[in-house]
């Protein structure tokens, strides 16, 4: 929510850092908040640098987070595709 993309930018670099170092247990029992979160910027921001950092961001989180994450993160991604929510 900060005005100039540069703050946004920031935030995703703390973002991606937090995913990085992070244990793996805080990361999943967050991914699906932090994912909610990071479709809303990507859908939502009208700069195409913030855009590109949150789909990275996205695809960083993914990639760290456990299978049962994973797993939820696709039904819920199902679920909007699919209109149910």
């Amino acid at each position: 929510r900060y005005e100039h993309s540069t703050g946004r930018e920031a935030v995703l670099e703390m973002l991606h850092a937090i995913v990085i170092k992070f244990p793996k247990a805080i990361i999943d029992e967050h991914s699906q908040t932090i994912f909610v979160h990071l479709v809303v910027c990507l859908a939502n921001d009208y700069d195409n640098k913030v855009r590109s950092m949150t789909g990275a961001a996205v695809k960083l989180l993914i990639g760290h987070v456990s299978p049962h994450s994973l797993h939820s993160i696709l039904e819920y991604s199902l679920s909007w595709y699919l209109g149910g929510k």
